[in-house]
């Protein structure tokens, strides 16, 4: 690694929702409410979509959500690390069989990235 690295900070990915929307900017990294509208019945609430966590390997795994309106949401996870000994997490997501209810709308996946050390301390083990 480098001086830069933070082996003292833990980070958590949570994945909250996925929605349809009208009108939302695919350009924009973040929105508000006002820039958009929600497609009414779209709303999944990832916590309730019977979801699985699997441990494909010491440097994978995967999250697959069985309920999103009768669809397959899967995340697979690699944890990555460079020659200089930088690491990190990178994944793919992969939705199957999912209808949309308005043709014209965008699907949304709502997540957060934030600081949890206190909650999950950082372990090289």
């Amino acid at each position: 690694g480098t001086d830069l690295d933070d082996h003292e900070s833990t980070y958590c990915l949570t994945l909250i929702r996925t929605f349809e929307a009208t009108g939302y900017d695919l350009e924009s990294s973040t929105s508000s409410h006002s820039d958009y509208e929600e497609v009414s019945g779209s709303f999944v609430d990832l916590s309730n979509a019977d979801c699985e966590v699997s441990e494909t390997s010491d440097t994978t795994f995967s999250i697959t959500c069985n309920d999103v309106r009768g669809a397959t949401l899967t995340f697979a996870f690699t944890f990555i690390s460079n020659t200089q000994g930088d690491e990190g997490l990178e994944y793919t997501i992969t939705l199957e069989e999912y209808t949309f209810i308005q043709d014209d709308a965008q699907l949304v996946l709502v997540q957060s990235v934030q600081e949890c050390s206190d909650t999950y301390a950082y372990s090289a083990d």
